[in-house]
């Protein structure tokens, strides 16, 4: 089943959310119902979702402007995060700015090929990219193959990369 505009943005914000808990921008109760809905393709309704990720759609609503795209569209939302996200986080956007570089460097989005995978207490990880020792959650998918490209966002593979 392919993923819903509000899932598809969920699933590649999902990881940012461990962050706001720790500002206290987010409830642990929020936080486990948006776990819950990314893993499970939930929709959540956009509205909370501008709630929870205000940062996310401000820049997303730049992103989808300057296309001429609806921001709540999944084209949109994959060109924010496939292609404009990371360039947010060079240019110090938002909390970005004071962010320490080695932050920024695992909030980007990064395309990395799958080298290894194991299975632990029923949880997937992929060893990813060029690093050995780079390890990823895989909550998304329920196997995925040696040489393919995921995006890994944070310390999740978050979509298979075409």
């Amino acid at each position: 089943m392919p993923d819903s505009a509000a899932s598809y943005f969920l699933k590649y914000a999902y990881p940012c959310a461990y962050v706001l808990c720790d500002q206290g921008r987010l409830s642990e109760k929020d936080h486990e119902r948006l776990q819950q809905a990314a893993i499970e393709k939930q929709d959540v309704p956009f509205e909370d979702l501008e709630r929870f990720f205000p940062a996310a759609f401000r820049r997303l609503r730049e992103v989808a402007k300057k296309r001429g795209l609806h921001p709540y569209s999944y084209e949109a939302i994959r060109a924010y995060f496939r292609e404009e996200h990371n360039r947010y986080i060079d240019a110090g956007d938002g909390t970005y700015a004071a962010a320490p570089y080695e932050f920024r460097e695992f909030c980007k989005v990064k395309e990395l090929p799958v080298l290894e995978k194991k299975t632990i207490d029923g949880k997937l990880f992929l060893k990813v990219g060029k690093n050995p020792d780079r390890w990823v959650q895989a909550p998304f998918f329920k196997d995925v193959e040696t040489g393919v490209v995921v995006a890994v966002h944070h310390a999740l593979a978050v979509d298979l990369v075409e």
